[in-house]
């Protein structure tokens, strides 16, 4: 699903977005990238999109990507380093929605999560950016990345201009599909095109991570009227 993870591996996002379960800890109190941890309201009850989602084939691969989808063109051939912007560029999308929505958030639930998205994907941010230095990656551009950023900005804009009472269940609902579109970006484009080890590895810790957000996202959004 924004700079993207790990420190050599210590997981955007995005960071882009970004590198599990301890319970109910502020995200001041984060240690690291997406540690894992309960909703803020205490509700322990799982969300519906706990397991991880089945990787399918667009009907297209050459045709537009349809709305909430990443990545339209999957033939493109990804380098490592366009891997890494993508993993930054979800992570910066994350922590650059998740201010907005500490500013608007009535629900504590909902701004404890935003909170938490901005401690969790930052650390990403760094992580990533350490394991770019660390192989050298020089993250790059890629239409895959283009697009994540363009969706990014969309829903920032809406959340920037949403002042109803309504803001709670839509930032939460633009969470969960992030979260969605975020593994499904991890199954089907990124880890068949890696190749650095320490990149993979990277990867393969981020997922259930990212799995661990979407299932709090939706379990909050659940609550929402």
């Amino acid at each position: 699903m924004q700079k993207p993870i790990l420190s050599s591996t210590a997981v955007l996002c995005l960071s882009l977005a970004v590198a599990a379960c301890s319970h109910d800890r502020p995200a001041q109190s984060a240690s690291g990238y997406e540690s894992g941890m309960t909703p803020a309201s205490g509700n322990t009850t799982t969300g519906t999109t706990t397991s991880a989602p089945t990787t399918t084939t667009p009907a297209s691969r050459t045709a537009p990507s349809a709305p909430g989808a990443l990545g339209g063109e999957a033939n493109e051939a990804l380098s490592d380093g366009q891997i890494a912007a993508v993993v930054r560029a979800i992570n910066v999308a994350e922590i650059d929605q998740a201010k907005i929505a500490v500013g608007k958030a009535k629900d504590p639930a909902v701004k404890h999560f935003a909170e938490t998205m901005i401690a969790h994907h930052s650390q990403a941010v760094k992580d990533v950016d350490e394991l770019d230095a660390h192989l050298n990656l020089r993250p790059t551009d890629s239409q895959l990345v283009t697009e994540l950023r363009v969706n990014a900005t969309s829903v920032q804009n809406k959340l920037s201009a949403n002042d109803e009472p309504s803001f709670d269940k839509a930032y939460m609902t633009s969470q969960v599909d992030a979260h969605r579109q975020a593994l499904d970006t991890i199954d089907s484009r990124l880890m068949p095109a890696v190749k650095s080890q320490d990149l993979r590895q990277m990867l393969e810790t981020l997922r259930p991570r990212v799995a661990n957000h979407l299932q709090m996202a939706q379990t909050i959004l659940d609550t929402q009227k």
